[in-house]
Parts: C-alpha cells; sequence; structure tokens
C-alpha cells in the first residue's frame, strides 16, 4: 500500500539532498529534424499502464494526492531514441573540455541554508517483494551521483530546469533492476528523464527470496550556484549543423548497438583536430559515460574523414563535441500546454 503523499517528497525536497548525507559524406546545410532538443514546455507523461492509474496521476495530481490500494505489475519495455549534442566546445592543450560560468545570476532562497549543488530526493514510495525501507536505502546510497550527472547534463542545457519523475522498477530475485519506466513526471527534458530510468536499472539491490516491484520519485531542483556549461568555439552553431547531418549515420550506430543491448545509453565526448583546409584530420574519445565500445567506434568512424566545409585557416583548430544517446522512456507522452 502507498501510504506516503508525493507532496512530503516535494516537502523533503526543500528541505535538503539525498541520502542525507550527499552535499554533495560532406556535411553541411540544415539538422535533419529526427531527434530535436527537448522542446521547452513541460512534459506530462500519460500513464504507460506500469503500476496502473493510481501510479500515473495528471500534474497536478502528481503535486498533491496520496496514492492508495494501485496493483503493481511489470513495466513495458521502452521504444524510441533520442539523440541530444552540446555545441561545439574549446579544450585545452591537456584535451579537457574549457567552461565557464553560465550568464545566470546565482540564486538566493531567503530563509533556508546556502546549497550550491543541485538537490536531489529519491524517495521509495512502494515495494512488493521487498521491504521499502531497504528498497530506499539502496536507491539512495547508489543512485545518487548517477542521478546527479543525469540532472547536471539537463541544467547545462536549461539552468531552470526542475521537476520530478517517477519510476517503476521491476527487480529480479538476485537485486538486479531487469527493466525501469517513467511512469509521470513534471520535468521538461526527456534526455535526463530517459537518462534516470537507465541509471536506475544499474542500481543493484540485496538479493530477496522472489521478484519485486517498487514505485520510486525522483525530485530534482537547482542548487544556488549555476552549473558550469562548456564554452562554445567561435561560430559554434554553423559548425553544430554541420556536425548535426551526419547524424542519420549516428542513430544507425545507436540502434545497431541497442540489437545488441536494449540497455546501452550515455554520452560520448569527441575530440576534433581540423587542419589548415578546414577538414577533420583526427577524431578521438574524451570524457565518457558509454561503455559500449562498439558503438563508440562506429560514432568516430562516422566522422572521421568527413568534410566540415569550414573553410582554409592560418592554424589548426580543436573542438570537443558532446553526444547523449538515450532511449526514450516515453515515446507517446503528451505535453503540459
Amino acid at each position: 500500500m502507498i501510504r506516503t503523499a508525493v507532496s512530503i517528497g516535494l516537502a523533503a525536497l526543500m528541505g535538503g539532498c539525498a541520502a542525507r548525507g550527499h552535499d554533495g559524406p560532406s556535411l553541411g546545410g540544415s539538422p535533419p529534424s529526427v531527434s530535436a532538443p527537448p522542446e521547452e514546455r513541460a512534459v506530462a507523461v500519460q500513464s504507460l499502464d506500469v503500476l496502473g492509474d493510481a501510479l500515473s496521476p495528471t500534474p497536478q495530481s502528481l503535486l498533491d494526492a496520496s496514492v492508495t490500494d494501485a496493483p503493481l505489475e511489470a513495466p513495458p519495455a521502452a521504444t524510441g531514441t533520442l539523440l541530444v549534442d552540446d555545441p561545439p566546445s574549446h579544450v585545452s592543450q591537456g584535451k579537457a573540455v574549457m567552461t565557464r560560468p553560465p550568464r545566470v545570476k546565482a540564486r538566493r532562497r531567503p530563509g533556508r541554508p546556502y546549497h550550491p549543488d543541485p538537490r536531489i530526493v529519491i524517495d521509495v514510495l512502494e515495494g512488493r517483494g521487498i521491504a521499502s525501507a531497504d528498497l530506499q536505502r539502496t536507491a539512495r546510497d547508489s543512485g545518487y551521483w548517477p542521478f546527479r550527472r543525469c540532472y547536471e547534463d539537463g541544467l547545462r542545457r536549461d539552468q531552470e530546469l526542475s521537476g520530478r519523475v517517477s519510476l517503476a522498477l521491476s527487480i529480479s530475485a538476485s537485486g538486479q533492476v531487469e527493466r525501469s519506466s517513467v511512469t509521470a513526471s513534471t520535468l521538461r527534458d526527456r534526455t535526463v528523464m530517459a537518462c534516470l530510468a537507465r541509471e536506475a536499472r544499474l542500481i543493484s539491490f540485496s538479493p530477496a527470496d522472489s521478484e519485486a516491484l517498487a514505485a520510486a520519485s525522483v525530485s530534482l531542483a537547482a542548487g544556488d550556484e549555476p552549473v558550469a556549461v562548456a564554452l562554445p568555439v567561435a561560430g559554434a552553431d554553423a559548425l553544430r549543423r554541420s556536425l548535426r547531418v551526419a547524424w542519420p549515420a549516428v542513430q544507425q550506430c545507436y540502434s545497431q548497438a541497442l540489437a545488441r543491448n536494449a540497455q546501452v545509453g550515455g554520452s560520448l565526448e569527441l575530440l576534433f583536430r581540423v587542419d589548415l583546409q578546414g577538414e577533420v584530420a583526427e577524431v578521438s574519445e574524451g570524457s565518457m559515460h558509454l561503455a559500449d565500445s562498439d558503438l563508440r567506434r562506429c560514432v568516430l568512424d562516422t566522422y572521421r574523414g568527413a568534410r566540415l566545409g569550414l573553410g582554409d585557416a592560418t592554424h589548426e583548430r580543436r573542438f570537443a563535441y558532446s553526444l547523449h544517446f538515450e532511449t526514450d522512456p516515453t515515446p507517446s507522452a503528451q505535453e503540459q500546454p
């Protein structure tokens, strides 16, 4: 039974961090319409028949209604993919991406303690087959940092991003999350939602006598200090459009990876060196949170030898270009007006 209103999770969000101990071919032209960056409006995720109607409330009920007496059902597999990029950015001599503070003011919340970092609160609202308290303790301990990385990626795209994501988890007797799905959300970035659902599948719970099902809520709120963003190169928008024309081939790489492993996802940073004629001389891997080596190799091969049409220059140019791969957990979601 669910006896906890989601509004309690909101109150916990305003009071502190999760886990109580964490403060802590030639390329050119317009990009294809597929896999456009997330819309700037809130997403109200409709029911996926994951945990029944009581666990798939409307956005208003998600904020202020208690949920009671809902049968648990195993979540279905997700379909669809998301591909999102970051603007090409400067790299230092050590190949590290250069960052700068975003052009937004630091937040100050009167009457509340100063908290620079994003606030992540993970609540397990119901569990069947294993004690909810055990599920919540593990979810908070193991999920905080992976969820925070997902959220900070979203904050770099939108410093005002915040909301709550409801997840349905199917857990094997060995403690591995076999499936996770988004059942409701007030977050307006589907890539972050998909990242949370994927990272939830990597949490290892304690073994039990049988399979378990759980309903969890992840509340996300920006900290008092904005998240640093990469320093874009000159002409980043035009360069980004050129790089995006390769996306159909990159999407094919991802589809092949998903055929091998439906759980594949994450981010990959590509480090480019462009010669004096404006052509790609070298592409290598930078930082990454993408385990599939075949996918990484396929994406690298796609961009090696690509013709960017940048024109002649007096010196070689270097930049970083990051791609984010996720499986859309809400392909049929409708947006809130």
